[in-house]
């Protein structure tokens, strides 16, 4: 999807143009039909995206105007052509209907539609990675050929180390590109490469300061690294900018809150976190944030019965006449914060013995 302003501008270009010649369709056929065209969202803050295809959006319906009047173009038509393309193979209700094989015959030599025909999510297009191999200018297939990789298949399985390979060149040829350089943070991440994945949350963040996908994908690569400090202050500031990934950033300020050993705050926010994710992680943190409770409950009260028992044993040895027990047992109650008042008091009768 292009800028608004990209579209205005190229409406005002357009209107200075003559009228097109039958067969011809006009320049503002194209636009019309060009503003259907949602291209990949993959690099865009949530927010952008569900702009795009959020809530609001419904797939195109095969009898849309603006697509059917690129149907009225010359069969030679090489742009309306490629724009149908594009559009139809992002829409569930158009993809079937693609004609790939009369496509081929009429512009299987054109680069602009041999790219859109490998990439399409219709089969039978070409593969992106013969293209390329073909001809290495084809650096535009390498986000495609990674997302294969990654995505795997029944022949080749899942390949990860080959999609940062890809990722790495493609980062290289399009250094500016947050799809890229997302899912190239990405996959780092889940081959454990946590200070590669970072700094290519990082390099994204910079240029977009709010960009979610980035922030969580940061907060998750510190959380692995350890640095607890660092994470639980991307987390907040996660949830201070709101709408987005709030329960994760719950949930992972509460991981690292218990890998700190800060547990009434771990426990507060698995406890929001629970109310805003349905997962097998959540309720595992809950459970040893639960346990830990128990635990260190259970700890402190038998530390406290010890301390009353050496208590009650000091006063029984202190009436027996044996000061040193007693002042052993008493010194035990002492070291306890609830008993050491009263454990000092018989201290001092203890002391006042023969």
């Amino acid at each position: 999807m292009f800028p608004r302003a990209t579209f205005d501008r190229a409406r005002e270009l357009a209107a200075t143009l003559p009228p097109a010649l039958p067969p011809a369709i006009a320049p503002s056929v194209m636009l019309d039909a060009a503003e259907l065209f949602i291209g990949d969202t993959a690099g865009m803050d949530p927010e952008q995206r569900a702009q795009s295809t959020g809530r609001e959006w419904r797939p195109l319906e095969p009898t849309a105007p603006a697509r059917r009047a690129l149907d009225n173009a010359p069969a030679t038509d090489v742009v309306a052509a490629y724009l149908g393309l594009a559009i139809d193979c992002e829409q569930p209700r158009l993809r079937d209907a693609i004609d790939m094989a009369t496509l081929q015959a009429r512009f299987g030599m054109v680069p602009l539609m041999q790219f859109r025909a490998a990439i399409c999510a219709r089969g039978g297009g070409g593969d992106p990675q013969v293209l390329r191999l073909t001809n290495p200018r084809w650096a535009d297939t390498l986000l495609a050929e990674a997302r294969s990789a990654r995505a795997g298949s029944p022949a080749r399985g899942i390949d990860l180390p080959q999609a940062v390979a890809l990722l790495t060149l493609a980062r290289e040829a399009f250094p500016e590109s947050f799809p890229v350089t997302l899912l190239w943070a990405d996959t780092n991440q889940s081959l454990a490469e946590f200070d590669a994945a970072l700094s290519g949350f990082e390099s994204v963040i910079a240029k977009a300061p709010t960009h979610r996908d980035a922030l969580l994908g940061r907060l998750t690569s510190l959380s692995y690294l350890m640095r607890h400090d660092d994470a639980i202050a991307a987390a907040t500031r996660l949830i201070e900018l709101g709408t987005w990934h709030i329960g994760d950033s719950y949930y992972w300020r509460a991981w690292n809150y218990y890998h700190r050993k800060s547990y009434e705050p771990a426990w507060q926010d698995v406890e929001k976190a629970l109310t805003l994710l349905s997962n097998s992680s959540v309720y595992m943190l809950a459970g040893l944030i639960k346990q830990r409770d128990t635990h260190h409950k259970a700890i402190v009260t038998s530390e406290e019965r010890a301390a009353q028992a050496a208590f009650n044993a000091a006063g029984g040895y202190a009436r027996l006449g044996k000061k040193s027990l007693a002042l052993n047992h008493v010194a035990m109650a002492i070291a306890h914060p609830k008993m050491k008042e009263k454990a000092e008091v018989l201290k001092a009768e203890i002391e006042k013995l023969p």
